[in-house]
């Protein structure tokens, strides 16, 4: 590999779920940068919404654009919204073609969502190559559109190869952060304030929070704060209509509106069961061997958090729970269920182990470089 600068640019943005995976590649490429004496440079372009997290990693520019997604379903405000994002998309155009022209990059690692859309679009008219990761397992529609622009597609489900080109796919699975391996048991009961010796719950609807599973969980918290330590990220919208809600009084319940990484670290080790939706999460979830409740998002684009909670279910590493048909009662009886046999928490977490493809993003990093590589040749 060439010491020539290498500028490796990164997009995707919405949510967490399109972030997070970027900042494992990462960190893969700069632990790679130290070994192999590698000029590494990294730049984000892609919206605000989802770049929280991006923000918090000292060696990446960011560069924010513009940008809007298209609304498929059709009511008087999803057509003047998609009016108004068209133009919004029209101007992420401009400004992506402005960055990329003046500080062109040797490749683009793209993580899909809309945001990507301009920097995927316009690094292809301008030839540079395009990495493109799905983390589902049916293909987003973003990423569908632009995999005809991608040179590899990068697959975390080996299902979701059937109607892509084949010379182009590669299943790696999804990037984890290896920094929330190897929490300390001691450190997460100072960090949540457990005092007893109860099994820990773990409660979680990704970056954003899940007011379904929040409120399922809220219907049985005097029950299940009896027998469970629960920890219960509830997202930035809901943390504080659940404050009001509930009393300070139930020690057990420790409620956030965030995980921070080392926080979540914590959270996993001292855990015996989670309870949380079925996005690209469940790579962690199976990458430390976490026995699961999958209540996947039922309004999820073409049900892919069905479909993954499916595949994960049939790995035997998580329970699905219908997320049309779910009721506090049935929740409250599958979590005692699972937590009174330990047999079979075990045996989950050893499927869930099996699942996990922990490499994910160092072979995504290599990848990557072999792309800079074959094109400097």
């Amino acid at each position: 590999m060439s010491r020539k600068k290498i500028k490796i640019a990164l997009t995707g943005g919405g949510t967490g779920g399109h972030t997070i995976p970027l900042i494992a590649v990462v960190r893969e490429l700069s632990r790679r940068r130290q070994v192999e004496a590698l000029n590494l440079n990294f730049t984000y372009i892609g919206p605000r919404q989802g770049s929280q997290q991006i923000k918090l990693e000292k060696n990446i520019q960011i560069k924010l654009i513009v940008t809007g997604k298209f609304r498929r379903y059709i009511t008087f405000s999803s057509i003047l919204f998609n009016f108004i994002d068209l133009f919004k998309i029209l101007i992420g155009f401009l400004q992506t073609f402005f960055y990329l022209i003046f500080d062109r990059p040797s490749v683009i690692f793209s993580k899909g969502g809309y945001g990507s859309f301009p920097t995927v679009v316009t690094a292809w008219i301008l030839k540079v190559p395009v990495i493109l990761h799905e983390s589902d397992s049916i293909l987003g529609a973003t990423n569908k559109i632009l995999s005809r622009f991608a040179k590899k597609i990068v697959l975390s489900f080996s299902t979701t190869t059937s109607y892509l080109p084949k010379e182009k796919l590669i299943v790696l699975g999804n990037p984890i952060r290896t920094e929330l391996f190897g929490g300390n048991l001691q450190e997460a009961k100072k960090e949540f304030a457990i005092q007893s010796d109860k099994p820990v719950l773990l409660v979680t609807g990704g970056s954003q929070g899940a007011r379904q599973i929040n409120d399922l969980v809220l219907k049985n918290l005097k029950t299940l704060a009896q027998n469970y330590e629960i920890i219960h990220q509830a997202g930035e919208k809901n943390y504080s209509s659940i404050q009001k809600t509930v009393s300070d009084s139930i020690d057990s319940y420790h409620v956030y509106a965030f995980l921070n990484e080392n926080q979540m670290k914590l959270a996993y080790a001292i855990s015996q069961l989670i309870v949380a939706r079925a996005g690209a999460g469940i790579f962690e979830k199976a990458a430390l061997g976490k026995p699961s409740i999958l209540i996947p998002l039922p309004t999820s684009a073409a049900g892919h958090q069905l479909k993954n909670a499916q595949i994960y279910e049939e790995a035997g590493a998580c329970i699905v729970l219908d997320p049309f048909s779910v009721t506090p009662n049935q929740l409250l009886n599958t979590i005692n269920q699972l937590m009174a046999n330990k047999q079979r928490l075990q045996t989950m977490s050893e499927a869930a182990l099996r699942f996990s493809k922990p490499n994910a993003a160092r072979d995504i990093a290599k990848l990557i470089l072999k792309t800079v590589d074959d094109k400097q040749k």
